[in-house]
C-alpha cells in the first residue's frame, strides 16, 4: 500500500484500531458495528510500504498461525514484528537472488485459508484473496531470509562462556553441579547470543530502509 492511500474509508471495525496491539483473541472480545464505515489508520511506513491497522490485523493472524519472532519477543508485541517483518520483506528482494514463487504464496494462503475458515473474527474481517496474498508473500519472503541469515543452529557456545555464566549464576541454577546445568546454560547462552544478532540486523536494516510511526508510539 502507497503512502497516498493512508486513509482508506472501508467496512473495517474501528472500535480496536489500537486494541489490535494486543493480540486477536482480546479483538474478538469487542463488539462490532460492521455496518458503520471507518477510516483505516496508517501505523507505520517502512522504506515505501506504508503499514496500517488493516496491515495489522492480518499479519497478527499470520504470525499466530506460523510465528516468525517468538525467539526474539518476550511478549506479543504486533505492530513491532510487523515492522520487522516488513523491513525483512524489503531487504529479501535485494538479498535473495529469488524471492518466494507464486505458487509457494498461493500454497501458503491456501493452508492458511483453510485453517481459519470457521474462525467467526478472521472471517469478519472479509480478506480479499489478494490482500491475503499480499501478505503471505511479505510473510514467506521474510521466512526465507530469516532461514538464511538466523540459523541458530550455527551459532556457537563455547566451554568457557558455560563455565564463566555458571560461576556468575551458580546461585540462581540451585548450586547444582556445572555438568547438570552445562546443557541449559548453553542453551540459554544461545538464545541471547541469537536476540543479540537479530537486534543489530534489524538496526541495520532500519538504517537501510528507514521506518517512520504514525501512532505516536515508536517501538523499539
Amino acid at each position: 500500500m502507497k503512502l497516498n492511500e493512508h486513509m482508506v474509508v472501508l467496512t473495517f471495525i474501528l472500535p480496536t484500531i489500537f486494541s489490535t496491539l494486543v493480540g486477536p483473541s482480546s479483538f474478538a472480545q469487542s463488539k462490532i458495528n460492521k455496518n458503520a464505515p471507518v477510516l483505516m489508520a496508517a501505523l507505520a511506513k517502512v522504506g515505501v510500504e506504508v503499514l496500517t491497522t488493516r496491515d495489522l490485523q492480518i499479519h497478527q493472524f499470520i504470525n499466530e498461525s506460523e510465528p516468525l519472532f517468538n525467539d526474539y519477543v518476550d511478549k506479543k508485541e504486533p505492530l513491532k514484528t510487523l515492522v520487522w517483518e516488513s523491513l525483512i520483506y524489503s531487504e529479501s528482494k535485494t538479498t535473495l537472488n529469488q524471492t518466494v514463487s507464486e505458487t509457494e504464496i498461493k500454497d501458503a494462503a491456501a493452508t492458511f485459508s483453510k485453517k481459519y475458515a470457521k474462525d467467526k473474527l478472521w472471517t469478519s474481517l472479509s480478506v480479499s484473496e489478494r490482500d491475503l496474498n499480499m501478505a503471505m508473500e511479505r510473510h514467506q519472503s521474510a521466512k526465507k531470509l530469516m532461514g538464511l541469515k538466523m540459523p541458530t543452529d550455527l551459532i556457537s557456545i563455547t566451554d568457557k562462556e558455560v563455565e564463566n555464566y555458571y560461576a556468575q549464576n551458580k546461585s540462581q541454577l540451585g548450586h547444582r553441579p556445572l555438568e547438570e546445568s552445562r546443557e541449559q546454560i548453553r542453551k540459554g547462552l544461545k538464545s541471547i547470543k541469537a536476540r543479540e544478532r537479530f537486534s543489530e540486523w534489524m538496526r541495520a536494516l532500519t538504517r537501510t530502509h528507514s521506518v517512520e510511526y504514525f501512532s505516536g508510539v515508536q517501538v523499539q
